[in-house]
């Protein structure tokens, strides 16, 4: 048995724990509440997988949130921490409704595809203003990407009451995307499209990018040892900026695909609402060191990770710093760093 193997099922075997655990304690609580556990866990298990219509919604939802895993995987493969997605999304979400918008009458042939190169350009975009940012002006990718993310979301406001608004002017969303721009449905009479055969390719094609690739081994070189790359001879800058750039591409994909019968203010509310909590900052790959993870387990793990769609404003998601009870750590004025506590 090869040590990858061995790796590859301790890998598993540990989210699977995980898992078991997390789904223990969670029945726990509702026991100790008084509550019965197992009518809680068939309701969660019916919730997900309880007919086809919920299996379908299942993976429907899966599909944004497993191309936001795949960009941060690809991202932090170069140790750089993208928490942009939701800016990078709105990019891709925007450039592909004003292709569905306004190149109507195309064939499905034609029209799907550019509205999904439209997604990914925009994406991809947005993410190269960030990466420009770190390789040229050594601004902080983390800073960047974050606020960004700010940018994205008023100028979607400004689109849907100006230039992508419906034609009554009457409501603050644009019209319905183009029969031509949209995924045909999978399955009948559920909100499962093609789109999520596209979605799986796309973990196989990242998997064999990472693994198979010459550039897999510079982006992984890179992150393992800067230096040592540097001194190698590869062009760190460039590989990293390329990541970056990448792992927006990933996240302007999921933007085109996120239920395109919806106008665009509507599919937009509801992704950013499932990926405020779970969607970012790694927590769809599951363990502590994501840049371990490989792209077919984070296929894997998010069937199970569905749960009811959180809601709210999307504000409320970034800028927010933890509170952590009971430290005593004063800031330094002007700066979001923690001071020394005080000798004891």
């Amino acid at each position: 048995m090869s040590n990858r193997f061995k790796r590859a099922i301790a890998s598993l075997g540990v989210s699977v724990f995980a898992l078991v655990l997390a789904l223990g304690f969670s029945m726990l609580i509702v026991a100790l509440t008084g509550n019965d556990a197992g009518e809680a866990a068939r309701a969660m298990w019916d919730g997900a997988f309880g007919n086809r219509a919920q299996i379908a919604g299942t993976l429907s939802k899966m599909i944004p949130l497993l191309l936001v895993a795949l960009g941060w995987i690809v991202a932090y493969r170069a140790k750089r921490v993208n928490i942009g997605f939701e800016g990078q999304i709105l990019a891709g979400g925007i450039c592909a409704t004003a292709m569905g918008l306004h190149f109507a009458g195309m064939p499905i042939l034609i029209h799907l595809p550019l509205a999904v190169l439209a997604g990914v350009a925009g994406g991809a975009m947005w993410a190269g203003i960030a990466a420009w940012l770190w390789a040229r002006r050594g601004v902080n990718e983390i800073i960047s990407t974050l606020l960004l993310n700010f940018i994205a979301i008023e100028i979607v406001s400004w689109l849907v009451r100006g230039p992508l608004q419906e034609s009554t002017k009457t409501f603050p969303r644009s019209g319905p995307i183009a029969e031509s721009a949209r995924w045909p449905s999978l399955l009948d009479k559920t909100s499962l499209s093609w789109d999520f055969v596209l979605a799986i390719v796309m973990v196989f094609v990242v998997a064999f990018v990472l693994n198979r690739t010459t550039f897999g081994y510079r982006l992984r070189f890179t992150g393992a040892n800067e230096p040592a790359a540097r001194h190698a001879g590869i062009a760190t800058k460039t590989v990293t900026a390329i990541a970056l750039i990448v792992s927006g591409a990933l996240a302007g994909l999921a933007g085109e695909l996120v239920d395109p019968r919806r106008r665009v203010h509507e599919h937009v509310r509801q992704l950013l609402g499932q990926l405020r909590l779970r969607g970012h900052r790694g927590r769809l790959v599951g363990p502590e060191q994501p840049d371990r993870v490989h792209p077919l387990g984070a296929a894997l793990r998010l069937p199970a990770s569905r749960r009811r769609p959180h809601g709210g404003p999307c504000r409320g998601a970034v800028g927010r710093r933890p509170h952590h009870p009971g430290t005593r750590h004063r800031l330094r004025r002007g700066s979001n760093v923690p001071a020394r506590p005080p000798r004891e």
